[in-house]
């Protein structure tokens, strides 16, 4: 059995049967383990520096670190902007750009900081990554 039959034997066993909720479950359980079902492959060492674009086509500044979980994002000269992006929202590398599916104008209130994000934010961002 794969993955996604054992999930689906617990959700059956609990009670679960409806089409519904079902894909509800689904969904929420291959965003939760997207890592395992991603098939982009990004070499992050060649990400710094590069541009990131977000879902309506806005440049948003440049990868500026690479952690484990989280991008860093660089906006700015003087007036700098950091946003900490988690990975699963990137949804596309072309070689001199990374692309995100957040709109524009949800980058600053969903990612800007000026610290690295606590556990619990990573979390709560990790919960909010669209489908």
């Amino acid at each position: 059995m794969n993955q996604i039959e054992n999930f689906l034997t617990v959700l059956r066993r609990k009670g679960i049967y409806h089409e519904f909720h079902l894909r509800y479950y689904l969904t929420k359980y291959f965003h939760c383990h997207k890592s395992l079902f991603n098939v982009l492959t990004i070499p992050w060492e060649q990400v710094i520096h590069k541009h990131v674009r977000t879902s309506d086509n806005v440049d948003v500044g440049n990868v500026d670190k690479v952690g484990n979980e989280f991008i860093v994002i660089r906006d700015g000269v003087a007036n700098i902007h950091l946003y900490y992006v988690p990975k699963p929202y990137i949804t596309n590398y072309d070689g001199s750009s990374l692309w995100i599916d957040v709109l524009s104008g949800l980058v600053d209130p969903k990612f800007e900081r000026q610290e690295e994000p606590t556990q619990e934010e990573i979390d709560m961002l990790m919960n909010e990554v669209p489908y």
